[in-house]
């Protein structure tokens, strides 16, 4: 259970939090940043970049295409976030593997 106005670190195993800004939901602290594989880490970087550009963009020139492209980036950003959230949250066991080992006298 974390304090009012803070955060959760996305990582269950870590108890750190953030300060809540009201632009997020979670975090990945910087330790457990540091933990991710390096090829999701330049990726989630390298597309935020992108994000940051199509928003200029669109800023300064308001038509349908930019926005669209903005909202591709947003996608694109989002599935990146959520391969993250994955890596930290997946389960110690394949499912069923229990009940498998069970059937064979493993157990």
């Amino acid at each position: 259970m974390t304090k009012p106005g803070r955060i959760p670190c996305i990582n269950p195993k870590c108890g750190r939090t953030g300060p809540d800004d009201g632009s997020c939901s979670q975090i990945c602290c910087g330790k457990c940043w540091k933990l991710l594989p390096v090829h999701l880490t330049r990726r989630y970087k390298k597309l935020r970049r992108l994000l940051r550009s199509c928003e200029r963009r669109y800023a300064k020139i308001d038509n349908h295409t930019n926005r669209i492209d903005v909202i591709r980036c947003e996608k694109l950003c989002d599935a990146n976030w959520r391969r993250i959230w994955k890596y930290f949250n997946r389960p110690e066991q394949p499912e069923g593997l229990d009940r498998f080992l069970e059937e064979q006298g493993m157990s």
